[in-house]
């Protein structure tokens, strides 16, 4: 009995895994797709999460929320100064370049976000006793929020396209398997000011990892056609000192890593709002 290994992309957010199947392969349907889909089996924000607030950022604080997403053991979720736009990213795990339509505030007006969940499954957090990345089980609750508050509704697109494909470069690449298999993943060019001196580092980052960390950089789509599993750890000592060039750097980056950045076409995803409001009171 004949397996084919095959392997499954979301067109939307780059998601990939690999898959065993008996005599035939089959497409990752739209909107099944684990990671990024409002379908997420047995994520549901109402039965996993309770809000504490959703409101417009108070500019007279005294007690101010720390922007960006910040996970706290016990399941508190914060995310402060984020717009519309910003909340979407975050949920959908997409770049700005990714999302169009919604209402003309949705890059505008900022909120901040408050919620408890207790029922999704604990992720790791660093020394600091919080986290900066939200795992696919609170984005997922993160969507239903912006559905039930926001009273969001997107559509997905996919269209063959102008990108950037990360491959498999000249020699064997300079990968070592991870050996924090329980860290969240976490891929990072050091940015320094304008200074990007090449300084990278990944724990437990798969290239898809590699691949959305370049799409962030760059603003641009990256599209990891390494074909590569699994997930490593590595560190790139700076190369560039006082460098200002980001994609300069992002490259040289791919290359100690023993890949390859160049122009192609991909199926590249997008995320069109078809419809949002001012979030109810709370």
């Amino acid at each position: 009995m004949r397996r084919h290994s095959i392997v499954e992309q979301c067109d939307l957010c780059g998601w990939v895994r690999p898959v065993v199947l008996l005599f035939a392969a089959v497409a990752l349907l739209p909107g099944s797709c684990r990671r990024c889909s409002a379908q997420t089996p047995g994520v549901h924000f109402e039965a996993e999460c309770e809000v504490s607030t959703v409101k417009p950022v108070d500019a007279n604080s005294r007690d101010p929320i720390p922007m960006g997403p910040r996970v706290f053991p016990g399941g508190r979720i914060t995310i402060g100064a984020a717009t519309l736009e910003r909340l979407i990213e975050l949920a959908y795990s997409l770049q700005r370049f990714q999302i169009s339509g919604g209402p003309e505030w949705k890059d505008k007006t900022v909120f901040d976000v408050v919620a408890l969940c207790p029922g999704l499954p604990p992720g790791a957090v660093s020394a600091k006793g919080y986290r900066w990345t939200l795992t696919g089980a609170e984005r997922g609750a993160l969507r239903d929020l912006l559905e039930s508050r926001f009273h969001l509704r997107v559509r997905r697109e996919s269209v063959q396209g102008p990108a950037l494909l990360l491959t498999q470069g000249g020699g064997a690449p300079a990968l070592k398997p991870t050996t924090k298999p329980d860290r969240e993943p976490a891929m990072s060019v050091m940015q320094r000011g304008t200074i990007v001196d090449g300084e990278a580092f990944g724990i437990n980052a798969s290239l898809d990892d590699v691949a959305r960390e370049f799409t962030a950089d760059l603003q641009k789509p990256v599209v990891n056609k390494t074909g590569i599993q699994g997930s490593f750890d590595f560190h790139v000592l700076a190369f560039a000192e006082g460098n200002t060039d980001l994609e300069l750097a992002v490259k040289g980056v791919a290359k100690h890593l023993g890949l390859e950045i160049s122009k192609g076409t991909a199926n590249v995803g997008s995320l069109v709002i078809e419809s949002a409001r001012m979030p109810d009171a709370n």
